[in-house]
């Protein structure tokens, strides 16, 4: 139902009407006009154990407001423990509201809460609401304490450098958080990235968050020794849209193929043009295809990508894939006789944002491990 044009009125006999629904499961009312007494009005209707099987809501889009933030924030503290017919929502976009800072600080005391409808909510986004530093590092703190939730989008909001960028690197830090989170369109910069990139880089492997977006970010070559060895701690990452130029590019394909290649890289419009090595690579990496022994770097490049990253602590041709998995690959291509296909487009969607779940064929030729593909570019 969005885009229907529904506004506040209309919010109040549509909300009788859900509340007392015991079947419906996902309602979309995005871009309806609401505004935040239509929000609120919706928001208090499901509270409590109205509306039992709703387990995901989309209100993006309709000036909700500060008001609109208070109605979420009380609906997710309703103690539904005792109430063992609702499900609970699972999914909340709440994305493009116009919430700013006083309203992420509202839905940051509740998500900072356990023993309420948060305990069932996986996945949220707060997508474009006007969220500077002091808001996302209050939700940043709240979800510190958030065991249950797993995807949090807050991309196109006004986070902005290291000082903005302290709260989240802090809960990077930890081995217990977020599975996907979007910071894309923040305004992070070097020092913002920088900041992040050294708390994830703490943790023991496997641990932490595994996929992240920061595309977009005004980010140069500077920051790109310290975001690439990231691709060897997650599972997908996202840096598309900053302009880190050749030598920022060609140490995040060197970092890339060092681990196996097997995080799901995005990265494109990077500052480099589309045709040289560095530009064709990329475009291959990111859209999961796998590499042949022809593909090579610039001696010039790969020497002063591997100097950077060893500055990072990065041990090239460290993370060689096994030979049991070489051994597989090797298996299935012949048995094929074609490339490896591109993956399904399944690894999270969130507001504005959609993280691409590629195949993780995108690995070095078979026969090569990491080590062996960054020797080969040095012949080149």
């Amino acid at each position: 139902m969005n885009h229907y044009g529904i506004g506040s009125r209309g919010a109040v006999p549509l909300s009788v009407s859900l509340s007392a629904n015991t079947y419906i499961a996902k309602v979309n009312l995005s871009d309806n006009g609401l505004n935040s007494a239509g929000v609120s009005t919706l928001l208090t209707a499901i509270r409590g154990s109205a509306a039992p099987s709703l387990t995901e809501l989309d209100v993006s889009h309709n000036q909700a407001g500060l008001e609109g933030a208070k109605a979420l924030a009380q609906m997710l503290l309703d103690d539904c423990s005792g109430e063992r017919n609702v499900t609970g929502l699972q999914r909340i976009d709440f994305g493009c509201n116009q919430i700013g800072d006083l309203g992420a600080k509202q839905v940051s005391e509740a998500l900072g809460r356990c023993g309420c409808r948060t305990d069932a909510l996986t996945s949220l986004s707060l997508t474009r609401n006007e969220i500077s530093a002091d808001g996302a590092n209050a939700l940043a703190a709240a979800l510190a304490t958030n065991s249950a939730l797993q995807d949090f989008c807050l991309s196109w909001n006004s986070i902005a450098d290291a000082a903005g960028a302290a709260g989240f690197a802090q809960l990077l830090s930890s081995p217990h958080v977020l599975r996907t989170l979007d910071l894309s369109w923040n305004g992070l910069s070097d020092a913002g990235v920088a900041s992040l990139a050294q708390a994830i880089r703490g943790l023991s492997p496997g641990e932490g968050i595994k996929h992240l977006s920061l595309d977009h970010n005004r980010l140069t070559a500077k920051a790109a020794a310290a975001f690439a060895p990231l691709v060897s701690r997650l599972e997908a990452f996202s840096v598309s849209g900053n302009p880190i130029g050749q030598d920022g590019a060609a140490a995040l394909l060197v970092a890339h193929h060092s681990c196996g290649a097997s995080c799901q890289l995005s990265a494109d419009e990077m500052g480099v043009r589309p045709d040289s090595a560095v530009g064709v690579l990329l475009a291959k990496a990111s859209m999961g295809e796998p590499l042949t022994a022809d593909d090579k770097l610039p001696d010039d490049l790969v020497q002063r990508a591997e100097k950077a990253l060893a500055e990072t602590g990065i041990s090239i041709g460290s993370a060689k894939p096994s030979a049991a998995t070489t051994t597989a690959r090797g298996r299935a291509k012949s048995a094929s006789g074609t490339k490896a296909t591109k993956g399904d487009m399944a690894a999270k969607k969130t507001g504005a944002k959609v993280v691409a779940n590629k195949s993780t064929s995108n690995t070095a030729p078979d026969g090569y491990g990491a080590s062996d593909w960054v020797r080969q570019t040095h012949k080149g």
